[in-house]
């Protein structure tokens, strides 16, 4: 959905989806539905209980603060967006996570300002929001982070922290968590023993099976290429939320045991036991992105981790499926959730 095409100049508005085989995991055709209001790069999106949500985002002149929603129909496209509550502090490139009930907004900046609060709204049938509200505690000011909820807690990952020019120049490794009480609160903020394995931003996090794992995203420094191709995962205590040591299921950048093309901007999920990566960029160092993906990458996962080979007979653990549409002169970091009847929604942002 979304995002900014280079050549001609435009912010987008479009929503595609595609049907995913339960067979090998591949994906279909990608078909365009309904767009939703205002085209703009840097939103986020959520699904919840038949709904698809955009929330946010920049447009070149003007950050949003407005939520919109539509449902998702039986076979896959989508009804016409509605308005809903906005939160508070229009933003760009922040995180958007659906969990129980309730929606939550973290980090983000507007200009110069980088955001370290955490709003979060219940959602009402059908699809409404109520008013934003900012629980007392939050983690550490930041944009281009990552987030996921996973058994009761949610857990921000990475980011920036300052930007020059266009482009982040204070990275961080932290791995901040909260537990989500059943009333849509936070409980106190604390940072994971386990930091990232290398200070980053504009990964992907994904929560499954009791771990964490963070795809790819951008270095700090050019000791490694900017763009990053390893997935590391950190497991979750139960009890606590805590999680371990973050360990390599595959070296960033090391001899392709993965085949995952190296990229920032990515979103990721994991659907039926495939590890998902979409989209992108893959500028080498610390420059602005020139060479975006519209690519889908995919790869069986398990409690075990990413498998070392794939079960349709790709040469190594990720293969490629069907692209997306038109990605090729448009800003591409994109985001994709999954739902029930097996389609995808694509987001692009940057």
């Amino acid at each position: 959905m979304g995002g900014h095409r280079l050549a001609p100049s435009a912010y987008l508005s479009d929503v595609q989806y595609a049907p995913i085989s339960s067979v090998d995991g591949s994906i279909g055709v990608w078909t365009t539905t309904t767009s939703f209001l205002t085209g703009r790069q840097g939103l986020t999106s959520a699904i919840y209980n038949g709904y698809v949500y955009v929330l946010g985002g920049f447009d070149g002149t003007t950050y949003y603060n407005d939520v919109q929603y539509a449902q998702i129909n039986a076979n896959g496209t989508v009804g016409a967006w509605t308005t809903t509550t906005s939160f508070v502090s229009a933003r760009y490139n922040h995180t958007t996570v659906s969990y129980n009930g309730y929606v939550y907004v973290l980090g983000g900046i507007n200009g110069s300002t980088y955001y370290n609060t955490v709003q979060y709204a219940k959602i009402d049938s059908p699809g409404l929001t109520q008013p934003y509200t900012a629980p007392a505690s939050s983690p550490a000011a930041r944009a281009w982070g990552s987030s996921a909820a996973y058994n009761g807690y949610l857990y921000f990952v990475g980011g920036c922290s300052a930007v020059s020019a266009d482009t982040c120049t204070t990275f961080t490794q932290t791995v901040s968590y909260a537990p989500i009480n059943t009333d849509g609160t936070l409980g106190t903020w604390a940072i994971g023993a386990g930091t990232l394995p290398q200070a980053r931003a504009m990964g992907s996090l994904i929560a499954y099976e009791g771990r964490l794992y963070y795809i790819s995203g951008r270095a700090t420094t050019t000791t490694l290429a900017s763009n990053l191709t390893g997935i590391y995962y950190a497991t979750l205590n139960a009890s606590t939320g805590l999680p371990s040591t973050w360990s390599a299921n595959s070296a960033d950048n090391a001899a392709a045991p993965t085949g995952l093309v190296a990229r920032y901007g990515q979103a990721s999920m994991v659907y039926n036991g495939y590890l998902y990566v979409i989209g992108g960029c893959t500028t080498a160092a610390n420059t602005a992105c020139a060479a975006f993906l519209n690519t889908v990458q995919y790869a069986k996962i398990s409690s075990a981790g990413i498998a070392a080979t794939h079960p349709v007979g790709c040469g190594n653990s990720f293969c490629t499926t069907t692209a997306f549409h038109h990605c090729s002169p448009r800003t591409c970091n994109c985001s994709f959730w999954q739902y029930a009847i097996h389609k995808w929604w694509v987001a692009r942002r940057i």
